[in-house]
């Protein structure tokens, strides 16, 4: 949403940096790293940036998509549909 990363922002840096030791796109990195991360740290990621941009609902398929967002949406308080 508007370009904010979802990652904190020290993590967000760290991978900038990385990504330009390795010369990669940042937002390649971000991704390779943040699938990485242990599901906790990644729930959490995603909880954090449901409730600072207030979001109402979310549209997730059923199967692995939806079940790997569904704890994140109700640590948010966000109404899952799909």
């Amino acid at each position: 949403m508007d370009g904010d990363p979802m990652l904190p922002w020290l993590q967000a840096k760290v991978n900038r940096i990385c990504a330009w030791l390795v010369g990669v796109a940042p937002s390649r990195l971000d991704y390779s790293v943040v699938q990485h991360y242990p599901h906790a740290i990644r729930k959490g990621i995603l909880r954090n940036f449901l409730k600072k941009h207030r979001v109402r609902a979310v549209l997730a398929e059923y199967g692995p998509a939806g079940v790997s967002i569904m704890d994140s949406c109700r640590d948010a308080g966000v109404r899952r549909t799909g």
